[in-house]
């Protein structure tokens, strides 16, 4: 007999993460879906992330390198039939979780929530709000978060080698598989988007390195966002209505995106040539 109300365990990576933590705990908390385990994985935070998790958590562990590991050993110790990877960053609707439990249980091994920043941050939040728009329910950019507990422990989880590119990765491997994805209305927000060029160069100029690894370990064709190119011509161009439709954050998107492409493309020839000639 199917279990019409299984449990479902939630973990969270976290490392400093004191300014975001309590809203994405609280997000959880006020879930419709109540058969839940919250799993916090810290990576031994020297700010208030622990203090504050402990307030939420089911579970607060202490095991370090990085979210991949963190993310993988909290699947590794959850009890749940599925599980839903979160980041530490982000705060869900309400009805997430209850509406991830009834997609799957109609037949369905893993499901997609969709992410978007919160537009209000920054015009920088406002341009990448624009673009996860787009890309919304886009066969090439979907990384499924929720998933059957035993299918997340036989793909091997998350990359720990990769700190860019996990979850597209995660996805490719899904794929192979051929595992049924779903979709469902109810988002989370990201609430901790860069607000200054700065910190938005430093990040794409990292994510673009990181790529070169990420190329390396996956085995298809699919790169999602690290594939720039290959998504302005085939999803970017093709949503001109809705640069027409908000002209105001196409233009900061267009702006966001020359940026993008150029920081990551710089990283991803550095560390290139970083590799040949060591």
């Amino acid at each position: 007999m199917v279990d019409r109300h299984p449990l479902v365990s939630v973990i969270v990576p976290t490392f400093n993460n004191q300014l975001t933590v309590a809203a994405c705990l609280e997000s959880i908390r006020w879930q419709t879906y109540d058969h839940l385990e919250v799993i916090v994985v810290d990576n031994y935070s020297t700010d208030l992330t622990l203090a504050i998790a402990e307030r939420y958590g089911d579970k607060v562990i202490l095991h370090g390198n990085e979210r991949c590991e963190q993310s993988n050993f909290g699947v590794s110790i959850s009890n749940g039939e599925f599980v839903l990877r979160m980041d530490a960053d982000l705060v869900l609707d309400s009805s997430v979780i209850e509406e991830c439990v009834e997609t799957a249980l109609s037949g369905c091994d893993a499901v997609e929530v969709h992410n978007s920043p919160d537009p209000q941050i920054s015009w920088i939040a406002r341009a990448r709000r624009f673009e996860y728009d787009l890309l919304r329910g886009d066969a090439r950019r979907i990384s499924a978060r929720f998933v059957k507990r035993d299918l997340y422990l036989a793909v091997g989880g998350l990359d720990p080698s990769l700190i860019a590119g996990e979850d597209y990765d995660f996805q490719n491997r899904l794929d192979h598989r051929g595992t049924k994805v779903g979709y469902i209305e109810a988002q989370a927000i990201s609430i901790s988007e860069p607000t200054s060029i700065v910190r938005m160069i430093r990040k794409h100029f990292r994510y673009g390195r990181q790529s070169v690894q990420f190329r390396i370990v996956t085995d298809t064709g699919k790169t999602g966002q690290l594939d720039a190119n290959s998504i302005l011509q085939k999803l970017y161009l093709r949503k001109w209505r809705e640069y027409v439709e908000k002209p105001v954050s196409a233009v900061l998107f267009l702006v966001y995106f020359v940026i993008k492409v150029a920081a990551g493309s710089s990283g991803y020839l550095y560390e290139t040539l970083i590799r040949k000639v060591s």
